[in-house]
């Protein structure tokens, strides 16, 4: 990523409290399967031995997949590439999987607000680009105004590449 500029990191306490819920996955399988020297299984039954076992297998394929893309992502969530394009770069699975890379070209980018979340999130406002019939959708801008977001990414790419496009709010 080194030829790259990185418009948009996701914050460490974001990364940190992902890994904590998928260690105590990992743990809590260990735990339910009754694996000496976690804790002693509440019943000596193969069905939750296994169910434990499936469960903390689970857990740290998580963890080690969550490592894998710290380290190949940096924590970048948009990124600008050498020929102007602006990415979100992809995730192991998602090159499993063989997912489209979301990336959005042009001059002009629209960047619009999406629809708030009922409870709200530590990851809220969330935005959609949108340029040249393309767009990332719910990229999430962790407490940052998604007009300040606009104006210290516009910095970043030397020109007003960026726009932001206000919700319309019906008339009554």
């Amino acid at each position: 990523m080194a030829d790259r500029t990185v418009l948009l990191r996701e914050p460490w306490h974001a990364i940190l409290r992902r890994l904590a819920v998928r260690v105590a996955i990992l743990l809590g399988g260990l735990a339910f399967a009754g694996i000496p020297g976690v804790w002693v299984g509440l019943v000596a039954s193969p069905v939750l031995w296994g169910l434990g076992s499936l469960v903390a297998l689970l857990g740290a394929l998580f963890v080690v997949l969550s490592l894998a893309n710290l380290v190949r992502t940096r924590r970048a969530l948009l990124v600008l590439e050498p020929s102007g394009a602006i990415r979100r770069p992809a995730s192991v699975q998602e090159g499993w999987l063989k997912r489209p890379v979301e990336r959005v070209e042009g001059a002009d980018v629209v960047v619009t607000p999406a629809l708030s979340s009922v409870m709200g999130s530590k990851a809220d406002p969330r935005v959609t680009l949108t340029a040249g019939g393309r767009s990332i959708a719910d990229v999430p801008l962790w407490g940052v105004d998604v007009e300040d977001f606009v104006a210290r990414t516009n910095a970043l790419l030397d020109g007003d590449r960026l726009r932001y496009a206000p919700p319309q709010i019906p008339g009554d």
